[in-house]
């Protein structure tokens, strides 16, 4: 095997600005408030350790990973990008271990879901802003996710939330609208669901039906 191990001795280019930026980028995203909470592996391991450390090993193993880190050394790579580029990601003294800086916020996703409405056929391409404005009317908007399919992170994503968590069926180009209170919630299902103009008229409802007891 003299020819293979000519081959390894080739020097390995250096990670572009790029590929490291997408390098922590991923990692970051794995460890988001959205990612997460939803993620029953990760958070298992997250939860498996007392101080939230998870080896780095384990990160790199993600197909993802494997892409972006190309033929790099992977738990050292990963180690020394995150030491110097993220913020909300802390490597541990030995640099073989990852965790959040701030510990995962406690979200009451029940609650979250009482208080969201899902609307769709919107006429014009829907914005944080546009949501926004036109839902305010029903009451305090908490919170705007527009979700397009296909879309892994959401577009115009203001700060991290419970919305974040809430997977829609919808394959259509739809929004998620938290509202302060349940009552503004029922509200806006109420009031801004056009259900005359059956192909036009924009669709809301309340994401969690029967969450809400009868007065």
């Amino acid at each position: 095997g003299g020819a293979r191990e000519q081959q390894q001795q080739k020097p390995l280019k250096p990670l572009t600005d790029e590929q490291v930026d997408k390098i922590v980028k991923q990692v970051e995203f794995y460890f988001s408030d959205a990612n997460l909470p939803t993620d029953a592996f990760l958070i298992k391991k997250v939860k498996a350790d007392p101080t939230g450390f998870v080896p780095i090993g384990v990160v790199c193993s993600f197909n993802r990973m494997k892409t972006l880190l190309k033929k790099h050394p992977p738990i050292e790579t990963v180690a020394a990008i995150l030491r110097e580029h993220s913020e909300c990601l802390v490597v541990s003294d030995d640099g073989i271990r990852v965790r959040r800086t701030e510990p995962l916020p406690d979200i009451d996703l029940e609650d979250v879901q009482a208080r969201t409405v899902v609307a769709e056929n919107f006429k014009d391409q829907p914005t944080i802003e546009s949501v926004m404005a036109q839902f305010s009317v029903a009451g305090d908007v908490a919170m705007v996710r527009v979700r397009h399919p296909g879309m892994q992170t959401q577009a115009g994503a203001t700060k991290p939330s419970g919305l974040d968590l809430i997977a829609t069926p919808s394959n259509a180009v739809h929004a998620l609208i938290e509202f302060k209170t349940r009552e503004d919630a029922m509200k806006a299902a109420e009031t801004l669901n056009d259900d005359k103009d059956w192909r036009n008229g924009l669709r809301v409802r309340l994401l969690v039906r029967n969450v809400h007891k009868k007065q």
